[in-house]
């Protein structure tokens, strides 16, 4: 007989955008994994048209994982997460089976792994358990895994603390220390909070941009799509029924008083305009504001949908 342990929560992890915050335990993350899909565009109906995002896709492009919970609430101040259109993973001390349960079935291609901790043997050990297999589990293929630091070469100007590592030099050589790095650590670590806010948060940004990681945008067939979209809800709503019909009628056979919905052909120029003025919006918001510069915001991007987009 095999046993299913069940963890409890140890941690929590929170998409960008659609608030969503789950609990770092077995059955939260295995929920949420049942969940995930595909980007979907959902139609005007009774309801606006919207963009119904649950898990990466046309939501986030990587996940930070960072071992302390106590930065949540100032990279929430500055809307890290939105701005750079990544779901943040915090845990206590050492990262949980269900963290690397996520872990292994969204990190593995495009979707990386961001890792930020203490430059002590915890942290380097918290790295390196996320990145390979453990006694506890084992991937089921190759997460992929960026280290952020605090690394050796990072903690040049802050002020170390003493400090008896229990873990053996040939355990960190075997996470990928350097001698001079082990040599360090034998009675010293760095701490992430011997980084001001400030200086945390352009350590961070700085990481961030080497990596490659920035705003999601679609390809172009999406964007358009969602556009038109958003541009026919424009007009369902003020006839929604009779507005319906002739937009059908419209597509079908290309015009009656109102010209037939096209997206414009610099409409990525566009969304690249106004995500560099607002950061924190999504991709699929700044869609709405070339269409109409004073569209209330709402909630679209909670889950479900119709149109399933491959792209």
């Amino acid at each position: 007989m095999e046993w299913d342990i069940v963890y409890d929560d140890r941690g929590h992890f929170t998409e960008p955008h659609t608030k969503l915050v789950i609990g770092l335990g077995t059955l939260n993350v295995r929920a949420y994994l049942s969940r995930v899909a595909r980007l979907k565009l959902e139609g005007a109906d009774f309801a606006p048209a919207s963009i119904k995002t649950y898990g990466p896709h046309g939501s986030f492009s990587a996940i930070l994982y960072v071992e302390k919970e106590g930065f949540m609430p100032l990279f929430e101040r500055v809307k890290l997460a939105e701005r750079y259109d990544i779901a943040i993973m915090s845990s206590k001390g050492m990262s949980v089976t269900a963290a690397r349960e996520l872990v292994n079935r969204i990190c593995r291609g495009a979707v990386p792994l961001l890792v930020l901790h203490d430059f002590d043997s915890a942290g380097i050990i918290i790295k390196d358990t996320l990145e390979n297999d453990t006694r506890r589990y084992r991937y089921t293929g190759t997460p992929n895994v960026i280290d952020l630091g605090l690394n050796y070469g990072d903690i040049r100007g802050l002020s170390p603390e003493r400090n008896n590592s229990k873990v053996s030099a040939e355990r960190l050589k075997q996470a990928g220390l350097s001698n001079a790095a082990i040599n360090f650590l034998s009675g010293q670590r760095v701490e992430l909070n011997a980084m001001t806010s400030r200086h945390l948060l352009d350590f961070v940004e700085r990481k961030l941009k080497h990596h490659g990681i920035s705003k999601i945008i679609p390809g172009s067939e999406t964007l358009a799509k969602t556009y038109e979209m958003f541009a026919a809800s424009d007009r369902l709503s003020d006839a929604f029924d009779e507005l319906k019909e002739k937009l059908k009628k419209l597509k079908e056979e290309g015009g009656d008083d109102q010209e037939p919905i096209k997206a414009p052909e610099d409409l990525a120029d566009k969304v690249n305009a106004l995500l560099k003025q607002q950061p924190h919006i999504t991709w699929h918001r700044a869609i709405k504001l070339t269409i109409d510069p004073n569209a209330p915001e709402d909630d679209d991007d909670d889950e479900g949908g119709e149109q399933d987009i491959d792209e």
